[in-house]
């Protein structure tokens, strides 16, 4: 199956990606982690090098012969044996990487369309989970376009614009005809949970407390509960 991960900017998604690719990983099954995000972090998350080092699919793969967006020119084995790198617990890391060789004619070719390319030549199956870890914001959201059985995992904080943000993109995924999604409520601190089950009340919701200590720690450094939870959201949908 696929998961697509969103959410407003600075609420934590790229840790949450990293966590539950990691707690996948650890359950037995096949992970791909896909970075989206024209400024990608989850190699460091995920323990795979610096975004710098890695091979990106933006920069390596020729524009197609009329320029078009969401041209056919990635498969499953291309990405995999091209631009796949091994990552913490055996999940395996595809990056589409910064935009620094645009199209003349098409500049909105760029990392939206290259994400959307990239999951759509991933479908998944059943003891293979692809987890895309989208830009912040909407925008990826609208270009990647989740299919009606993929899953997309939305996540916030408490602030007013991250829950603000994380409607939006439940609205636009149902709108999709998304029927799998859940919300990831990070860094909540006791005195936000009433605030958070306020704001979901039609949606299943993990909420996840603010511990200082964990503040820029790797994924895997989270409470071993926290990471089972956030496997079981996945695992127990995958039929």
């Amino acid at each position: 199956m696929r998961v697509v991960v969103t959410g407003k900017g600075g609420v934590g998604k790229t840790t949450v990606s990293g966590a539950l690719c990691i707690a996948l990983a650890n359950s037995g099954m096949s992970v791909t982690a896909v970075d989206g995000d024209g400024n990608p972090n989850l190699a460091l998350a995920l323990r795979a090098g610096t975004p710098e080092e890695l091979p990106a699919v933006a920069n390596s793969v020729p524009p197609a012969a009329d320029d078009s967006c969401g041209a056919d020119r990635l498969t499953e084995a291309s990405l995999l044996d091209g631009y796949a790198v091994n990552a913490a617990a055996g999940v395996q890391l595809v990056q589409t990487g910064r935009i620094e060789r645009p199209s003349e004619r098409c500049l909105c070719c760029g990392s939206h369309a290259t994400a959307r390319e990239v999951l759509a030549a991933l479908p998944g199956e059943d003891d293979h989970v692809v987890v895309a870890d989208l830009e912040a914001g909407l925008n990826d959201l609208l270009w990647v376009r989740p299919q009606p059985d993929d899953m997309v995992i939305v996540v916030t904080d408490a602030s007013r614009k991250s829950l603000e943000v994380a409607r939006l993109s439940m609205n636009v995924s149902r709108e999709l005809g998304v029927e799998r999604i859940r919300v990831v409520a990070n860094k909540v601190r006791s005195d936000e949970r009433a605030l958070i089950a306020a704001a979901f009340t039609d949606s299943e919701v993990l909420q996840l407390a603010y511990d200082p200590e964990l503040e820029g720690a790797s994924p895997d450094a989270r409470r071993p509960s926290d990471i089972a939870k956030l496997a079981d959201i996945v695992t127990r949908n995958t039929t």
